[in-house]
């Protein structure tokens, strides 16, 4: 048994490395079968023949259930529980796809939504990924290890949709219906997900690994988190970015057609889009890391702001729309990934990693939120009204009040008298 009076000796590099590559793996694989799922949900409602009403109902749940699960799986503790949470998750995802397919193969919707939210909250394992893999690494390399975890997203982008129609092919020959090919391959998906993290070493977290000299009576609350550091920035610009993304880029397509654009013209409206969201990732990640958080938020916020005033003022021209949608999607990936990284800085604890899980929460509800608005605001202002909505919110973390006050008394009750500021991060420290 390890004497708890001796120190754990730091992580060995190849268990490490083994770990991220479970890790990216996982994240990539989930991804592509996310993205298979999400992007028949509309059809398959469609042929369900419900009402028009409720073509968007099945996305809508599984990312309420999305912003469940990033939740549920963050409450573990020690070491491999991360691992054990995106296994459990993964798994989870996996029956759920089964079900879903079983359901339309039945033809009820109802049951078919149930069931998709389900595979929703599975795939919340894929979202604590970034944050699994960041804890294994020193908080000034954290920024680029969630890079990586994001740009694995890259690999389900562009693998998951060009499989749905070879999906529908199988599941046809094999006399289910061909709309339950997304579903069924989504869940081998996941469960190829669950096989390499199970793969995956069991590793202790880089602060559990290196001794500190932080007491162990040392308690920090998720307020006290949130007073200090880019932390407060960082969690407004995740959910604003989300917010400003989602309100455009779910209108686009229909506002491309009512213009009369083609299908491929809108598919490669929508690849721009995608590779702007997921494909500087790493190098988004390594600036986090260089300049600091704050400094890629501002840069993201920028391009969020340009994106939605372009398509706000040049609606009509595809060309304008597609630098747009590229720019969009480009500030997304800056607010995103450098909004996580301000979310790793400092002592890994057990308020901070409550907060990484709110903050999924909240990303993914205001997402399902954005999307249900995102209509309703089309039909009432008009596309023009919709984007100029985007281009304030986006601006939203630089001008919202920050509840200091009000964080920083909860932080001093929290507290103890005696404590380590060397430990704590900088902001915090330097108020003492």
């Amino acid at each position: 048994m390890d004497d708890p009076a001796c120190p754990a000796p730091p992580l060995a590099d190849g268990a490490r490395t083994r770990a991220l590559s479970a890790i990216f793996a996982g994240a990539g694989l989930s991804t592509s079968g996310y993205l298979m799922t999400y992007t028949v949900n509309a059809l398959i409602a469609e042929a369900l023949h419900v009402d028009a009403a409720l073509v968007g109902v099945p996305t809508a749940v599984t990312v309420l259930g999305t912003a469940i699960g990033s939740s549920l799986f963050t409450r573990g503790r020690g070491p491999g529980a991360s691992r054990r949470a995106m296994l459990v998750g993964y798994l989870v995802a996996t029956v759920g796809a089964l079900a879903a397919a079983a359901a339309i193969h039945l033809h009820q919707f109802w049951l078919f939504a149930a069931t998709a939210m389900i595979y929703g909250i599975g795939y919340g394992a894929n979202r604590i990924a970034r944050y699994s893999a960041a804890a294994l690494y020193p908080a000034a390399r954290r920024g680029t290890v969630i890079g990586w975890i994001v740009w694995a997203a890259t690999i389900g982008a562009v693998i998951g949709p060009s499989l749905i129609e070879l999906a529908s092919q199988g599941a046809a020959r094999a006399g289910f219906d061909r709309l339950t090919g997304g579903y069924i391959a989504g869940a081998g998906a996941m469960l190829l997900s669950a096989a390499v993290t199970w793969a995956m070493p069991v590793v202790a977290d880089h602060e559990a690994a290196v001794p500190t000299t932080t007491p162990a009576s040392t308690t920090v609350s998720v307020r006290a988190l949130l007073a200090g550091g880019d932390a407060w920035l960082g969690l407004t610009a995740m959910l604003c970015g989300q917010v400003a993304m989602v309100l455009v880029m779910t209108m686009t397509p229909l506002h491309m057609h009512h213009h009369g654009a083609t299908l491929p013209a809108i598919g490669l409206v929508i690849s721009m889009h995608t590779f702007g969201m997921y494909a500087v990732a790493p190098l988004t990640g390594r600036l986090a890391d260089r300049f600091g958080p704050r400094l890629v938020i501002a840069i993201g916020t920028a391009l969020l702001t340009v994106g939605c005033l372009i398509a706000a003022t040049m609606q009509a021209h595809p060309v304008a729309v597609l630098v747009a949608l590229g720019l969009l999607g480009l500030g997304w990936n800056f607010d995103f990934v450098a909004g996580s990284a301000s979310l790793t800085r400092g002592v890994h604890s057990a308020a901070q990693t409550r907060l990484q899980g709110v903050a999924d929460g909240l990303v993914w509800t205001t997402s399902a939120v954005a999307g249900l608005m995102a209509g309703v605001l089309l039909d009432k202002v008009g596309f023009v009204g919709l984007s100029t909505a985007g281009a304030i919110v986006a601006t939203a973390p630089w001008w919202i009040p920050s509840p200091r006050r009000w964080l920083r008394a909860d932080a001093a009750v929290h507290q103890p008298a005696a404590i380590d500021v060397d430990g704590l991060p900088g902001d915090v420290a330097a108020r003492r």
